[in-house]
C-alpha cells in the first residue's frame, strides 16, 4: 500500500485541529498541524504536504490568503477550505483560483475523508477525479505534529 499524503491542519482553535488530528491519524494519515497561517506557511517549506486543509476566518493570513501563498509556492498541494460561516465565504467569491474544495462546519468526518481521497493521487499514479469547486505531540503552541 503506497504511503498517505501528509496533510497539514490550519486552525485558530488548538481544539478544532486536535480533534480532526486524531481522526485522520486513525485513518494512517500522517498530520502536522499550525494555528495560524504564517506559521503553516513556515512549517511547510521543511515538510512536503498534499493536503492542507485550513479554516477561512483567522487573523493575520485567513485560509484563501493562506491558499494563494501556498499554490503560488507548491502548486501541486491540494488546498481544502473550511468554515462556519459558509453563506459569506460563498458571497465573497471563496478563492476559487486557489481551493480546490470548500467544507462547511460542523465538518462531516466520513464527507471529508471522501474528500481527501478524492483530491489525492491514485496508487496507479493517475489523479483520482476532484469534486467540483462549491460541492458542499506538540512542537510548540504555533505548529505541531499529531
Amino acid at each position: 500500500m503506497a504511503e498517505r499524503p501528509r496533510i497539514i491542519l490550519v486552525d485558530d482553535s488548538l481544539d478544532s485541529i486536535l480533534a480532526l488530528a486524531a481522526l485522520l491519524k486513525r485513518k494512517g494519515y500522517n498530520v502536522d498541524w499550525a494555528t495560524s497561517g504564517e506559521s503553516a506557511l513556515a512549517l511547510m517549506e521543511d515538510r512536503v504536504c498534499g493536503v492542507l486543509i485550513t479554516d477561512w476566518r483567522m487573523p493575520g493570513l485567513n485560509g484563501v490568503e493562506l491558499a494563494a501563498a501556498v499554490k503560488d509556492r507548491y502548486p501541486d498541494t491540494k488546498v481544502i477550505v473550511v468554515s462556519a460561516y459558509a453563506q459569506q465565504y460563498r458571497a465573497r467569491g471563496g478563492g476559487k483560483q486557489w481551493v480546490d474544495y470548500f467544507m462547511p462546519k460542523p465538518l462531516d468526518p466520513d464527507k471529508l475523508l471522501n474528500t481527501i481521497q478524492s483530491l489525492i493521487p491514485s496508487s496507479s499514479g493517475s489523479a483520482a477525479l476532484s469534486p467540483p469547486y462549491g460541492a458542499t505531540d506538540r512542537q510548540d503552541q504555533q505548529t505541531g505534529t499529531a
